[in-house]
């Protein structure tokens, strides 16, 4: 949110679009989700900018063998975020699932 506003200049720079890369393992509905109570209530960068679609994209190199491997997200380099021990004990297949199959 903070983003758009700094982007936009609140406002009062005109942008054709915005693209967000997330994390390889945010959850782009969950990004969806809280733009939706954002805009809610009221927060001025849904009265800025829309989202109007979530586009995921697959390494198509490593999805085959990450979708097979046993690993959680606190396996892996730079998947989590210190301390964030929710997140570091999810299986990577399950993660994958989430982000492809909405």
């Amino acid at each position: 949110m903070t983003s758009i506003l700094t982007l936009t200049k609140n406002g009062e720079r005109q942008l054709d679009a915005i693209v967000v890369e997330l994390s390889g393992v945010a959850d782009p509905m969950a990004v969806r989700d809280n733009w939706n109570q954002a805009m809610l209530q009221g927060h001025p960068a849904t009265k800025l900018a829309s989202l109007d679609r979530t586009v995921t994209l697959i390494d198509a190199c490593t999805f085959g063998t990450d979708w097979m491997s046993w690993d959680i997200a606190g396996d892996r380099d730079r998947w989590t975020e210190q301390g964030d021990d929710c997140a570091a004990v999810r299986k990577v297949p399950e993660l994958l699932a989430e982000q492809v199959g909405k």
